[in-house]
């Protein structure tokens, strides 16, 4: 028997291509200096639009139980937009009170415009029990807040203007938020979750590439669709039928960043700055070290983030003792603090 979700993949790839966001931080960057001795005088900095993501693990994801991090308007996901009006919205759709509940969400978004959650849960009341097509968003929305509402905005967006334009085919578009914490074991529990689920028709997410692979098996048995606006790592690449990205790999970006420095700055000697337990960080810092080597620069040095003994200021001094001209960065969420340091 054919499975509905993937008879209704081609049109959903087009329905999702609306959904993409840029809610993207600063993933890889370039310090470029004259003199690496000068920290603080004459750089420029070059930031790449990557992932920047990473496992949470060793961070609490939240706690709770599976499905308080589901929601299509019964509870609020976005920790730092609450109100009255859109306690009373959430409220009122878990008692179905639809029309109560569009009248909350629209005085919550007049008190604050820019909750995403509160107009995708507008829209959602304003669908009510009408047939949708329901899509879920996926967002580290416990662990990291920012990206996340970046992720929101975007789908809030493109789910507003597909509504008011009258839907697809007639048919309103309905999303449904997912807290999956960035992180893989969490994130494996909600993919089986809503594979399960025949009204969910795909999936927009995830932030990092270790919960995107985290979830990709489970989402190819299901044949779930799913698509990742910011996921780079090389290893997601020819995956799976049912997995789609709207960022370019790891490796595009890696040589970019080369040729950059090879052919604009003309310096052939960088240190590398990763995170060795994040799979995008690694995936970056792995591709950019074969494009650098291949095209004729060199890595004369490469340091761990993560490491327990890592000091931002002996690992700068240390590159510059071995030559380095240029110093990369491919950190992520979890160690931009580190980075910072860094760049301080």
């Amino acid at each position: 028997m054919s499975n509905p979700k993937s008879g209704n993949k081609e049109t959903l790839v087009l329905t999702l291509s609306l959904l993409v966001t840029v809610g993207a931080l600063a993933g890889g960057a370039f310090l470029m200096r004259d003199s690496l001795g000068n920290l603080l005088g004459g750089e420029s900095v070059s930031l790449d639009g990557g992932e920047a993501g990473g496992s949470s693990r060793g961070r609490s994801a939240g706690g709770g139980e599976l499905g308080d991090r589901i929601s299509s308007g019964d509870r609020n996901l976005v920790s730092d937009t609450t109100s009255t009006a859109k306690s009373e919205g959430i409220q009122a759709y878990a008692n179905g009170d639809y029309s109560q509940a569009v009248s909350a969400f629209e005085a919550s978004l007049q008190e604050n415009r820019n909750d995403p959650e509160a107009l995708i849960y507008l829209n959602n009341a304003r669908i009510g029990n009408q047939t949708a097509h329901t899509i879920a968003v996926a967002a580290p929305l416990s662990t990291a807040l920012d990206p996340g509402k970046e992720m929101l905005r975007g789908a809030a967006q493109a789910q507003d203007r597909i509504n008011q334009a009258g839907g697809i085919a007639g048919v309103p578009l309905k999303i449904l938020l997912v807290d999956d914490g960035d992180d893989p074991e969490i994130t494996e529990s909600l993919a089986e979750s809503l594979g399960n689920q025949e009204d969910v028709l795909a999936v927009v997410g995830h932030f990092s590439s270790n919960v995107t692979i985290a979830a990709e098996p489970i989402y190819t048995q299901a044949q779930m669709p799913f698509i990742s606006t910011t996921s780079t790592a090389l290893e997601l690449s020819g995956r799976s039928n049912y997995f789609f990205r709207t960022t370019p790999s790891d490796r595009f970006t890696a040589a970019a960043l080369s040729r950059h420095m090879l052919n604009d700055l003309g310096e052939t000697n960088v240190a590398v700055f990763y995170n060795a337990d994040s799979t995008y960080s690694l995936s970056l810092k792995n591709e950019f070290t074969t494009a650098t080597f291949s095209d004729g620069g060199a890595v004369v040095e490469e340091f761990n983030l993560v490491d327990s003994g890592f000091n931002a200021s002996q690992a700068v001094n240390q590159a510059i003792d071995r030559g380095a001209e240029v110093i990369m960065l491919a950190a992520n969420t979890g160690t931009l603090d580190q980075a910072l340091a860094v760049l301080a």
